[in-house]
């Protein structure tokens, strides 16, 4: 699945054309991989182990853009 490996590379900071996880107009995370579906979240969980983002929202590139339009990142403090 194109999905899976694109979560595996994790962070990228390629503007377009590449597949991963992107930030986002500091708004949201992205997972973008070769078709149009994304995997989308502005909400970002941390501890002293790391950071975990769960990708609560599913839609297309024009959905995303409607979706930043309207959040900004929210972090959580999870210890």
């Amino acid at each position: 699945m194109s999905f899976i490996s694109a979560l595996k590379k994790g962070i990228i900071y390629h503007k377009h054309g590449v597949n991963g996880v992107k930030l986002i107009k500091e708004n949201a995370f992205k997972a973008k991989w070769d078709c149009d579906d994304r995997l989308f979240t502005n909400i970002l969980y941390f501890n002293e182990q790391g950071l975990l983002l769960n990708f609560d929202e599913y839609g297309n590139h024009a959905e995303v853009k409607k979706f930043i339009s309207g959040h900004h990142l929210e972090f959580y403090n999870v210890e």
